[in-house]
C-alpha cells in the first residue's frame, strides 16, 4: 500500500495487500459454506 498515491489509476484490487485479498477469499468461502449449510437444512 506504499505507492497508493502514485498508482491511483490502478485498479483498487491490484493495490490491495495480498493479505487483504486472502481475507476476501476466506470470507467468500465462508459465505459459500454457510449458504450450503442453510440449503441442506
Amino acid at each position: 500500500m506504499k505507492n497508493k498515491d502514485i498508482n491511483a489509476t490502478v485498479d483498487p484490487i491490484e493495490l490491495a495487500d495480498p493479505d487483504v485479498l486472502t481475507i476476501f477469499q476466506i470470507i467468500k468461502n465462508t459465505v459459500i459454506k454457510l449458504k450450503d449449510k442453510t440449503a441442506i437444512i
